[in-house]
């Protein structure tokens, strides 16, 4: 959203434009929107200005010609009653997937990825990978970096204590009550 974004009154919509007009000519295309309630937020809420609304409607008149011209929208959000409803229509953005935070096994895999070529003393990364539920691949690369932090500052290699402390300090973004939230909502 933030590459669309323009100071000048009617500069996003042009972007837009010229968005689709440059995916149309590398057709097949695929254009991916990361944070999408920012960029077509609900145009019914109160809190939506004018220029946004525009907005809104600029994206959805190219949003129809997509498939037409070979283009394939993907939007990503941990928001989705954000996003208009028109947005969601059928035809459009219709489609819902739930991506779930890493599993056991993944979380495992992510900390000793995020710790390669670090110094370490021994790590017990399946009791790492245990304390880490519900932590995203962002939110476990965090703590590993805060951990590094600490050891250094200490001189001391990266050690299983360190690195829990370093998840003490750290809290996922969510909780299990907020993730099945939002497995439901995409139901």
């Amino acid at each position: 959203p933030s590459d669309l974004a323009s100071i000048y009154v009617h500069g996003t919509q042009d972007k837009i434009g010229q968005l689709f007009a440059d995916a149309k000519a590398q057709a097949p295309c695929m254009l991916f929107f990361d944070e999408i309630e920012a960029f077509v937020p609900n145009r019914s809420s109160g809190g939506v200005s004018f220029h946004y609304q525009a907005e809104v409607n600029e994206f959805l008149v190219h949003l129809n010609e997509c498939e037409k011209n070979k283009i394939l929208v993907i939007g990503a959000t941990n928001l989705p009653n954000l996003i208009d409803p028109a947005v969601r229509r059928p035809g459009r953005l219709d489609k819902k997937i739930f991506v779930a935070p890493p599993d056991l096994e993944a979380r495992g895999e992510a900390l000793k990825m995020y710790m390669k070529d670090r110094p370490q003393s021994e790590i017990d990364f399946v009791h790492l990978a245990e304390q880490t539920e519900c932590y995203t691949f962002a939110e476990i690369e965090l703590v590993v970096n805060e951990a590094a932090r600490e050891a250094l500052g200490i001189r001391k290699q990266i050690s299983t204590e360190i690195l829990l402390k370093s998840i003490l300090k750290n809290k996922p973004t969510h909780n299990p009550q907020i993730i099945e939230q939002m497995r439901k909502a995409v139901e």
